[in-house]
């Protein structure tokens, strides 16, 4: 099954299909029908309708939100666990991912045990995605100029490199035009534009564990959830209360409403 950062339905599987594959997989020691329910309504995803009217759900679990799940809640260094996250949502297996597939990975990690995690008690699915990916762009920016900070470090290492094999030289004898160039050189900025974090930018896994280990009093220690038991996380399934609200209510409702948004 091939993963899609922009089609979330290449990622989802039935509850039918999670059953055959697990009974393949492990035969009669595959986890029993009430085990298989649980997980498959745990991992499934709710969404916000198109206009906003109302919430929908696939009625699949999404399999890479249950992987990264099983990843979290095992009993791994966290280490490993960052590795197997970023392996999990690198498409293409080819050991990089843009800014944006980072961004959504980082989305999934903070939406998975948001409800686990949060510090009020909200019962609602969609606002705590809501503040689950406000934290995760936070995370995400951290990141990003982590590693633009390493790409100015390794500029300006390998800029003092170029001047110290200058200085190696300079007992060979230079024209007046190539002592001008060499001193220009030494003196020209770095080229900060050059070092931009674009859409098409690459990151690597080590390039983002470096980004992480350099935020080793923050990030790193806090951007995996904290330990947390199976079966609280079963017991804990995505909801979405619906409520009626009247036309004379409606006024103070878009008041909580524009209230609720600015703390979040």
């Amino acid at each position: 099954m091939e993963k899609n950062r922009t089609d979330s339905s290449t990622t989802t599987i039935s509850l039918e299909n999670l059953r055959k594959c697990l009974e393949t997989t492990f035969g009669s020691k595959a986890p029993s029908v009430e085990l298989m329910e649980a997980l498959h309504s745990r991992f499934r995803p709710l969404s916000v309708k198109q206009g906003g009217e109302g919430i929908e759900s696939s009625g699949d679990m999404d399999i890479v939100d249950f992987l990264l799940g099983c990843n979290l809640l095992a009993r791994s260094t966290q280490d490993k666990k960052i590795k197997l996250m970023f392996e999990i949502c690198d498409d293409d297996d080819d050991g990089c991912m843009n800014p944006l597939a980072i961004l959504q990975m980082l989305q999934r990690l903070e939406r998975i045990f948001c409800r686990e995690t949060a510090r009020i008690d909200v019962e609602s699915q969609i606002m705590l995605n809501n503040i689950a990916d406000r934290r995760a762009e936070k995370n995400f920016h951290f990141i990003i100029m982590a590693i633009k900070g390493m790409g100015v470090k390794k500029a300006w290492k390998a800029k003092m490199k170029e001047q110290s094999k200058v200085s190696d030289n300079d007992s060979q004898a230079l024209t007046p035009a190539q002592e001008k160039k060499a001193a220009a050189d030494a003196k020209a900025p770095i080229n900060l534009e050059a070092l931009n974090i674009d859409e098409d930018y690459l990151i690597t896994y080590r390039e983002f564990m470096q980004a992480l280990r350099s935020l080793k009093g923050t990030l790193y220690k806090t951007l995996m959830p904290r330990t947390m038991s199976f079966m609280d996380v079963l017991n804990s399934a995505p909801i979405e209360k619906t409520y009626e609200i009247s036309d004379i209510a409606q006024d103070d409702f878009y008041m909580f409403r524009y209230e609720m948004n600015t703390i979040f």
